[in-house]
């Protein structure tokens, strides 16, 4: 019964790790609190790097040169990919 047990701890602690701490849902959930996607320090709207950790926060968009942020698929400014 106890290994049963162990391996059903072992099971739910994996699952765990692979769906709540996956770097894309770390980032989502820093960028969300208005945090660095990479080291979590507190950032500004208009901040182009972290302070802290140097990290590329926004980018100037290829077709309207507005600054996006780098997380996004698409401009929010004019819905540009970044495949196009």
């Amino acid at each position: 019964m106890s290994l049963f047990g162990a391996a059903a701890t072992v099971l739910a602690l994996y699952y765990i790790r692979k769906e709540y701490f996956k770097l894309e849902k770390v980032y989502k959930r820093r960028i969300g609190q208005n945090k660095c996607y990479t080291c979590g320090f507190p950032i500004k709207d208009d901040y182009i790097f972290c302070p802290n950790c140097r990290a590329k926060l926004k980018e100037k968009c290829e077709k309207c040169d507005a600054m996006k942020p780098v997380y996004l698929q698409f401009c929010p400014y004019c819905g540009t990919s970044l495949g196009e």
